[in-house]
C-alpha cells in the first residue's frame, strides 16, 4: 500500500509552487527568507534504484539563495523531499545515502565545496513519529565520544500536526491533498470534506480536473469499497459524480479494491525475488516463501529492509 501513498504525493507535489509550500510548513522562517522560492525547480531523475521507485520515493529541487551581503552571489540550494506513511527507521540512513549520491558528481569534479542540501520528511501516519529523528539517533548512548559522531537531522513534517491556521493558508489544492494523505490513516467526515473541497468538485476543468481524477483514485484505492457512497454524498455536479462513478467501476472490474490486486502482488514479489537474488542468492523454498505472500504491507516492509539488511533472514523475517 506505501507505493499507493506515493504515487500520490508525486503526483501532487511534483509542482514547484505546492513544493514551496511545504517548504513553507516546514522551514525556519530565518532559511526561508533566504530561498528565492519563486525560482524553485524539480530536477528529474531519482536517487532510488528504479526497481524500488514505487517503494521509495524522492523529489529533489534546486533553489537559489536571494542576493545579500551575507551570501555570495550564485549560490544555490537543493530541496530533498522524502514522503513516508509509516514511521521507517531507516528514514534519516536513507536520505543520507541519497545526500551522498546528490554530492558525488562534485567530489568526482573534486569541487571544494558541496552544496547545501535540506532533507524534509512528509510524514502523514496515524501514530506519532517514534522512528530515529537524527544520524545519531543509531548510536548507542556514551557520553565520553558521541560529540565525535556525525549530525545530520532532516526536518520532519507531520502532516497530522499542521496548525489550523497554517492550514488554512494554504493552496487549495495542498490543503486537499494533505487532507486526503490525513483521510488515508485517519477517516473522519470532516477530514474526507477537506480532501473534496467544492473549488475541486464542482464542475472541474483542466489543471484541476487532472488533480480531481488524481485525488479520486487516490481516495478510492485506499479506502474501504463503500466509499463510493461517501464521495458521492459530498460530490454534487453530474460532470464530477461521472468522474467518481468511472473510476469507481474500473476498480471493480480490474478488481482494485484497496489496491490489493493479483498484477500487484506479482509486481511487488518480483522485485523482492530480483533483489534478493542480486544481493544474498536465494534457494527453492525462499522463493517459494515469497510467491506465497499474498499481503502488499508485508512485502512492502521486506522491499524497505531490504537496502540496508546485513543478512536475507532480516528481510525474510518481514514476510511472517
Amino acid at each position: 500500500m506505501a507505493f499507493v501513498h506515493d504515487s500520490f504525493f508525486k503526483f501532487v507535489f511534483t509542482h514547484p509552487d505546492r513544493a514551496a509550500e511545504l517548504l513553507a510548513l516546514s522551514l525556519p522562517s530565518k532559511v526561508l527568507r533566504s530561498l528565492d522560492l519563486a525560482s524553485l525547480r524539480l530536477l528529474k531523475g531519482s536517487f532510488v534504484p528504479s526497481e524500488l521507485r514505487e517503494t521509495y520515493s524522492d523529489l529533489l529541487f534546486e533553489t537559489p539563495l536571494r542576493p545579500s551581503a551575507n551570501e555570495q552571489p550564485g549560490l544555490f540550494v537543493y530541496l530533498l523531499f522524502e514522503h513516508k506513511s509509516a514511521a521507517d527507521p531507516s528514514t534519516v540512513l536513507q536520505l543520507l545515502g541519497y545526500m551522498i549520491k546528490i554530492w558525488e558528481p562534485y567530489r568526482v569534479r573534486n569541487t571544494a565545496r558541496l552544496p547545501p542540501i535540506i532533507a524534509v520528511v512528509v510524514y502523514h501516519g496515524r501514530r506519532r513519529w517514534n522512528a530515529p529523528r537524527t544520524f545519531g539517533d543509531y548510536f548507542a548512548p556514551s557520553p565520553s565520544i558521541e560529540a565525535l559522531n556525525p549530525q545530520f537531522r532532516p526536518l520532519l513534517l507531520d502532516v497530522g500536526r499542521i496548525s489550523n491556521e497554517s492550514f488554512r493558508d494554504l493552496s487549495v489544492i495542498t490543503r486537499s491533498a494533505l487532507s486526503a494523505l490525513r483521510y488515508a490513516f485517519e477517516r473522519g467526515e470532516g477530514l474526507l470534506h477537506a480532501a473534496l473541497p467544492s473549488q475541486v468538485t464542482d464542475n472541474p476543468t483542466g489543471e484541476v480536473m487532472d488533480y480531481f481524477r488524481g485525488l479520486v483514485s487516490y481516495l478510492l484505492r485506499v479506502s474501504p469499497p463503500e466509499e463510493e457512497s461517501a464521495i458521492l454524498n459530498i460530490v454534487r455536479t453530474p460532470a464530477a459524480r461521472e468522474v467518481v462513478v468511472t473510476i469507481a467501476e474500473k476498480y471493480i472490474n480490474e478488481g482494485l479494491t484497496k489496491g490489493r490486486t493479483e498484477g500487484a502482488l506479482a509486481e511487488r514479489r518480483g522485485v523482492l525475488r530480483r533483489q534478493l537474488e542480486k544481493k544474498f542468492g536465494l534457494s527453492d523454498d525462499e522463493r517459494a516463501l515469497i510467491e506465497g505472500v499474498d499481503d502488499l504491507d508485508r512485502l512492502a516492509a521486506a522491499l524497505d529492509e531490504i537496502l540496508f539488511a546485513e543478512s536475507k533472514q532480516q528481510v525474510l523475517d518481514k514476510l511472517s
